[in-house]
């Protein structure tokens, strides 16, 4: 039997039609094996990239593997965690198991904040302290010279008072009594200020005229005015002052005892509402008044004119005992005899001085230099070229050596 050799078109056909079949064998093979085994496929299509990429990702395959049953197998995952923990590095946890609940943590957070506020309360104390101690420092200081100060007046006030019983004894008055409050016999009397009828003066015993120069209310911007007048008069006059306390009127306190004027009291406050209303307050006035004169300029001053003179009504307060208090005190005070007058123009203060300063061996005239008494400035000139034209006329501050002037009642 004789075999017929197929042609070759027929040999194409066929292995065509065989790797046809083939490959759809294979097709059907890969697509059971994906449906019965997903994590094959993923492996084998890893492996594949492996593969073509030619390089070793042996490690990479075994990670994909376990990643790929991890997911096809919780338990297992769970059971691989769990046995690969104690290879991993401890973590803080793992080494301070109590600080999972955060006790211990909140702990140590108080330990340092109690730690921060000990140290800022120490600091704060030592500040306190340091301040305390330097406020006490100065204190002292402040309270040291005061003492010194107050300790050289009385040594003072004590040498006065003993040439004072001095003198008394010598005159043969041997009563120990004071010659300021007590020996009234060689004063001038003033019965009222306003009634020139009544006013009588001793006589010096230097035969002289003495007048007396006194300015009440200041010092304001009028009291630099009436400095300039008399020095170019080259006349020493008395300023009973108030007390004010700014930067201009300590500068003019300090003027006039500079250039040789006596400073004396005229009270602080010159509030007859305030003074007059006890002897208590009528001390802490006075006293405020001359330690305030003390401190500006170091004099002690030791003249004082009651605000509406020694016979003034306004006082609720008997005069004999701010007199009987004053004399305690070792003040002097002083009244007036001749009123230049106030609220008036510059001639007619002339023409009150001018009419009856010549009736008294002894005159003490009243001016003010009060910032609204531009009169009185103004006025000033005319009154000390009258004095200065007469015969045996001297112009005076008030010193030790006056004899203190008032009304009596």
């Amino acid at each position: 039997m004789t075999t017929k050799r197929p042609a070759e078109g027929d040999i194409v056909k066929t292995q065509k039609a065989l790797s046809s079949t083939g490959r759809s064998a294979s097709i059907e093979r890969e697509a059971s094996v994906t449906r019965s085994a997903p994590i094959d496929r993923e492996t084998s299509a890893k492996r594949n990239i492996s593969v073509e990429r030619n390089t070793p990702v042996e490690r990479n395959i075994s990670v994909e593997r376990s990643t790929s049953a991890e997911r096809s197998n919780p338990v297992e995952r769970t059971a691989s965690v769990e046995r690969k923990a104690p290879e991993e590095k401890p973590s803080f946890h793992a080494v301070n198991p109590e600080w999972e609940s955060g006790e211990s943590f909140h702990a140590d957070e108080g330990k340092r904040g109690k730690s921060e506020e000990k140290s800022s309360s120490w600091f704060l104390t030592k500040v306190l302290l340091t301040l305390t101690a330097f406020v006490l420092v100065c204190a002292s200081v402040v309270l040291a010279i005061r003492y010194d100060r107050m300790r050289e007046t009385l040594n003072h006030l004590e040498k006065e008072r003993a040439l004072q019983a001095k003198e008394i004894g010598e005159g043969g008055q041997g009563s120990g009594k004071s010659a300021i409050s007590k020996n009234k016999q060689n004063r001038p009397v003033v019965m009222e200020p306003s009634d020139a009828a009544s006013l009588t003066g001793t006589v010096p015993k230097d035969g002289k005229h003495h007048v007396y120069l006194t300015f009440d209310d200041g010092p304001s911007v009028q009291t630099g005015k009436v400095l300039d007048i008399l020095k170019q008069y080259k006349v020493k006059a008395t300023f009973f002052v108030v007390g004010r306390e700014d930067a201009k009127s300590i500068a003019l306190y300090q003027r006039i005892v500079d250039e040789g004027h006596t400073l004396a009291m005229h009270s602080y406050s010159h509030d007859y509402a305030k003074l007059y209303v006890s002897l208590d307050s009528f001390q802490e006035d006075l006293h405020r008044l001359q330690n305030l004169l003390f401190d500006k300029t170091g004099v002690w001053c030791k003249y004082y004119r009651f605000p509406g003179g020694s016979s003034n009504t306004a006082s609720k307060v008997s005069m004999k005992d701010l007199e009987a208090y004053l004399d305690r005190e070792g003040i002097a005070y002083f009244d007036w005899n001749v009123y230049g007058g106030d609220g008036i123009s510059a001639e007619v203060i002339v023409k009150n001085v001018t009419a009856n300063v010549d009736k008294y061996k002894e005159s003490v005239i009243l001016l003010h230099d009060a910032a609204d008494k531009r009169a009185t400035v103004s006025a000033l000139p005319g009154i000390i070229e009258y004095l200065q034209s007469q015969k045996d006329t001297e112009i005076l501050p008030i010193t030790e050596k006056s004899c203190p002037l008032i009304h009596t009642s």
